[in-house]
């Protein structure tokens, strides 16, 4: 049971990230069209 934590924040901050970078990246091409 030790080995499931550390899996499990290492796969929470992964889907973390990509959620993050996927929202700046969609307010950049937002920000990018109006201008």
């Amino acid at each position: 049971m030790d080995i499931v934590r550390p899996v499990l924040v290492l796969v929470g901050r992964t889907v973390l990230g990509l959620l993050l970078s996927g929202v700046f990246s969609v307010i950049g091409i937002g920000i990018a069209w109006s201008m």
